[in-house]
């Protein structure tokens, strides 16, 4: 038999059996931003693979086996995608992460390319929207400023800033507005309107701030804060608790 029919075959078994396996660390992304839950996502082309890890630490150091974010079993041994939904609630908010997957078949081991920099934000938007009665004595006329930021993963560019008029009709106002004027429409005679601004961060958290304005039949304006009109139906309630327990004590 010709020597080179048998070296063939050997070389091709050398050589598929020297083929590196590759996993992949899908989920979470490098530059991602993350909140409360993590769809972790591993793939790999590694035989018979038992379960996946996903290994983490904090500030894009060296990631080891201290820090176990969670283990997934397969659920067949020709797997190759391991995915699950865990908690991140462990994990420091407004903190930068490395992460990596780590895969063993029991006789073989891979790890993935690490994930970095993966960052925790689990904080609301800082959301304002702050509504006065303008000093004009023409028209029906206020003024408002709005404040809208996020200091860890940064605002994804949906917000918006609206006044909603009585009748329920929704006016787009500016996310950036500092003491700018608004005129209320003349045609409505009177009833609320609803001065409001949504934002949310890269990570998914939503934040709404809002201030309300009456206008009288008589076309008066009044400027009602949320926050103010919150604290004086509190002090209502206890000051009316207090009456009546004075009331019975007698």
């Amino acid at each position: 038999m010709n020597k080179q029919m048998l070296i063939l075959p050997l070389l091709a078994i050398i050589l598929v059996s020297s083929v590196i396996a590759t996993t992949t660390l899908n989920v979470p992304v490098a530059g991602g931003n993350y909140s409360t839950t993590l769809a972790v996502n591993c793939t790999t082309d590694q035989a018979n693979t038992l379960n996946a890890s996903i290994y983490y630490n904090a500030s894009g150091g060296a990631v080891g086996f201290a820090n176990k974010l969670v283990t997934i079993a397969n659920t067949t041994a020709s797997q190759t995608e391991f995915y699950q939904s865990v908690s991140i609630s462990s994990l420091s908010d407004a903190t930068t992460y490395n992460f990596t997957c780590y895969v063993d078949s029991g006789s073989a081991q891979e790890t993935s390319a690490s994930s970095y920099p993966v960052t925790i934000d689990n904080t609301d938007p800082s959301v304002s929207i702050v509504v006065k009665e303008a000093s004009t004595t023409t028209g029906r006329y206020v003024t408002y400023t709005t404040s809208l930021s996020d200091a860890t993963s940064g605002l994804d560019g949906t917000e918006t800033c609206t006044a909603t008029d009585p009748e329920g009709t929704s006016h787009s106002l500016s996310t950036s507005a500092s003491g700018v004027s608004f005129e209320l429409d003349r045609l409505i005679s009177s009833g609320t309107w609803t001065f409001s601004c949504t934002a949310t961060d890269e990570a998914g958290n939503t934040a709404t701030s809002t201030d309300t304005v009456r206008v009288s039949a008589q076309g008066d304006v009044e400027v009602v804060s949320g926050t103010s009109n919150n604290i004086v139906m509190i002090v209502a309630v206890i000051v009316l608790i207090w009456i009546i327990w004075a009331l019975f004590k007698k």
